[in-house]
C-alpha cells in the first residue's frame, strides 16, 4: 500500500505536466491555424471558442500544478487525496468549458453599435469587450494570484529549509545553487511570467 502511494506521488507531477504540455499544445495548434480565419463568421467564433477553453485549460492546470507543489513543499503531512488526479482532471479540462460555454451564450452589455460582433473581434477569431474581460482575464487574473500566493510559500519553504540545513552541514554554495534552480523551476511551472502579459494588455 506505500508503495503504491510513493509510485502515485512520482507519477503524478508528469501526469499533470502531460495535461498542461496538450493543453498548450492545442492553443498553439488552433491559434496559428486559424487566429485570422475571419472570412468564415461561424468558424472563426469556434476559433475564439476553442482559444478560450484552452487557454483558460492552461491556467487551471498550472493552479493544479501549484496546488500539487504547496501538498509536497509546504504542507507535507496528511497530504494523500483519494482520486486526485481525476478530481483535478474534472476540475482543470470541466471548468474552462462550463466558462467558455457561459460566454459564448451570455448576452453581456457591451458599448458597440447595432449588428456589431460583441463575442468576438471582427480583425481577428479571439475575444473582446466584456466578453473578453469577464471571461477571460477575470478567470485568469485569479488563477495567477492564487498561482502567486503558492509561488511565495514554497519559495519561502525551500528556503527556511535550505538554511536549516545549511546551519548543520554548512554546504553554503551548494544550498543556494540549489535553491536557485527550484525557485527558478517553480516559477516557470507556476507561471508567474504570465503577470507580464496581462501588464501589457491594454
Amino acid at each position: 500500500m506505500v508503495l503504491k502511494l510513493l509510485q502515485l506521488r512520482q507519477t503524478r507531477p508528469h501526469r499533470i505536466l502531460i495535461n498542461l504540455c496538450v493543453a498548450l499544445l492545442a492553443t498553439l495548434i488552433i491559434f496559428l491555424a486559424g487566429i485570422d480565419a475571419t472570412s468564415s463568421p461561424a468558424g472563426c467564433t469556434a476559433v475564439a471558442f476553442l482559444l478560450h477553453y484552452f487557454l483558460l485549460a492552461v491556467f487551471l492546470w498550472m493552479a493544479v500544478e501549484a496546488f500539487n507543489m504547496y501538498l509536497a513543499f509546504v504542507k507535507v503531512l496528511g497530504t494523500y487525496v483519494s482520486r486526485f488526479f481525476l478530481k483535478a482532471a474534472i476540475l482543470a479540462w470541466g471548468l474552462p468549458l462550463v466558462i467558455a460555454i457561459i460566454t459564448l451564450l451570455a448576452d453581456v452589455p457591451s458599448n458597440y453599435s447595432e449588428g456589431q460582433q460583441t463575442y468576438r473581434s471582427n480583425r481577428f477569431c479571439w475575444l473582446q469587450g466584456n466578453q473578453l474581460y469577464f471571461g477571460f482575464l477575470l478567470p485568469a487574473g485569479l488563477v495567477l494570484l492564487f498561482n502567486t500566493v503558492v509561488y511565495i510559500m514554497v519559495i519561502r519553504k525551500l528556503v527556511s529549509r535550505g538554511r536549516a540545513k545549511g546551519e548543520a552541514a554548512d554546504p553554503r554554495k551548494y544550498a543556494i545553487k540549489q535553491q536557485l534552480r527550484i525557485a527558478i523551476t517553480v516559477m516557470v511551472l507556476v507561471g508567474l511570467t504570465w503577470i507580464f502579459g496581462f501588464i501589457t494588455i491594454r
